[in-house]
């Protein structure tokens, strides 16, 4: 992780560059080969999925909600439960919003400029309504907390995911 900046850079390096150049079209990353690409978006996605609060191996807010038939659930609050955010303004800048992952999720036609403002008010309505809202504030914090429960699940007993009532539904996932 100590190398993902430096590897967002290269991003930015290229934005830059295509301004100037005017070649703005599509994606071109300049200093950036597609192994760099693929660290950059793996790390953002594995640790904005893969928290403790977003996954329903304890007993708590995500468990309860993610045990209900599928068609059931509040697809918004799912969406909420089983992502996290981190980095905030500065993170959102170098990732293209994809740090913030919530925000992603539930506004994925809205402009990631906007990402921090709708943050805010998505944060304060989760905790009006008891709804668990993960955030972290840099990558270095979600990063280590991803580690850390990696490690944590990779030696947990397997817990057998409860059968759903429906004949047609495999699990209550």
């Amino acid at each position: 992780w100590v190398t993902f900046p430096f590897l967002v850079v290269s991003f930015q390096a290229g934005d830059l560059i295509g301004l100037f150049t005017n070649r703005t079209i599509g994606a071109t990353l300049y200093g950036a080969d597609n192994w760099e690409r693929g660290v950059v978006l793996a790390t953002t996605f594995a640790v904005s999925h893969n928290v403790p609060e977003s996954k329903p191996v304890q007993a708590g807010p995500t468990q309860d909600i993610l045990y209900t038939e599928t068609l059931e659930r509040d697809w918004a609050v799912q969406q909420i439960l089983t992502s996290a955010n981190w980095g905030g303004v500065i993170g959102n800048f170098f990732t293209g919003g994809l740090n913030l992952q919530i925000e992603h999720h539930l506004f994925p036609a809205i402009s990631f400029m906007h990402y921090p403002a709708i943050a805010a008010i998505v944060e304060d309505e989760c905790n009006k309504r008891g709804v668990q809202y993960a955030k972290y504030p840099t990558l270095p914090e979600i990063v280590g907390r991803f580690v850390r429960y990696m490690k944590e699940v990779g030696v947990a007993a397997e817990v057998p995911r409860p059968l759903s009532s429906n004949p047609h539904v495999m699990s209550r996932f």
